[in-house]
């Protein structure tokens, strides 16, 4: 019903002494046709907010119960606020495969996970990433920039923890699959957040950009993302040294990832903010260009 979540949360205010709890989940558990947890979902908000024991007692029976517990993570989400004790229940759903790591996307939306404790937030963060698929590590990014990159954020993003994310193998992976504008946005957050943190670490980002630069289904497939945005941002601070990663990667041959990195490299009206029609070419040296230059004057210099 359109305003079945309002309705199950004004019940369950008004319903003091929660007499209805366990009638309205053996009536939703017997439902024949498809259903949806609106309506339950709103009466668990009331409960929360008045007797957070009682809902996390009833989400641990939800969750022990074969035809109910799929519905644990939306109930949780819905009716919050997600609690160590209801990420850790989330959690253990999900190593069991007994719901998938999927359902953890919802709970990157708004303010959701900010009272998490660290020490769960890792193991939804380590299960994601352990999944090594774009989908997992997506959701990871996703949950992992709100969680640790705000102002506001309890907790500093942890140096190890970033890098792995930010360099995972399935961004990396060419595939058929286009980028996502969120996926890439929330890794373009995180990774300058992460340079800004780390500065002595952003080489290792930049040596796995560049050597998969341009190519499809890729965090650098596209040399106007906002994921090269960090790139240019490291050549900033580390001119000389990524021009040493860069040179490895200029041909000959002139593959298409030599192409797309002279593309960036030269820059067009899309390069270096909006009004440029600058590439970041004018960071680098110019005698480390020169000296390039001069190893094979016949081959490069026209280049």
């Amino acid at each position: 019903a359109e305003n079945g979540l309002n309705f199950g949360y004004q019940l369950g205010l008004a319903d003091q002494t929660f007499e209805l709890l366990p009638l309205l989940v053996q009536s939703h558990r017997d439902a024949r046709e498809k259903t949806n947890v609106y309506f339950l979902s709103g009466y668990f908000r009331a409960v929360s907010e008045r007797n957070q024991s009682k809902w996390e007692e009833a989400l641990d029976k939800i969750a022990l119960d074969s035809k109910m517990r799929a519905w644990t993570p939306e109930l949780t989400w819905r009716s919050g606020p997600l609690t160590d004790r209801a990420a850790e229940r989330i959690f253990s759903l999900i190593q069991r495969e007994v719901v998938g790591f999927e359902h953890l996307r919802m709970f990157a939306y708004g303010s959701v996970t900010k009272n998490l404790s660290e020490g769960i937030f890792k193991k939804w963060i380590a299960l994601l990433i352990q999944k090594n698929s774009k989908t997992a590590t997506s959701i990871a990014l996703d949950l992992s920039q709100f969680f640790y990159c705000r102002q506001d954020a309890r907790y500093s993003l942890p140096e190890d923890l970033g890098i792995i994310l930010l360099t995972h193998p399935s961004l990396f992976t060419p595939s058929k699959e286009h980028s996502e504008t969120m996926r890439d946005y929330n890794w373009s957050r995180m990774a300058k957040w992460f340079i800004r943190q780390y500065p002595g670490r952003s080489l290792e980002l930049a040596k796995v950009m560049l050597e998969r630069f341009g190519q499809d289904g890729t965090i650098v497939e596209n040399s106007h993302g906002s994921p090269v945005e960090a790139l240019n941002i490291i050549v900033e601070k580390f001119p000389e040294k990524v021009w040493n990663e860069i040179k490895k990667y200029l041909g000959p041959p002139i593959d298409s990832r030599a192409f797309d990195i002279t593309h960036w490299l030269r820059g067009d009206e899309f390069s270096r903010g909006k009004g440029s029609k600058g590439g970041i070419l004018p960071l680098i040296p110019l005698n480390k260009l020169w000296a390039w230059v001069d190893e094979d004057v016949k081959k490069r210099a026209w280049y």
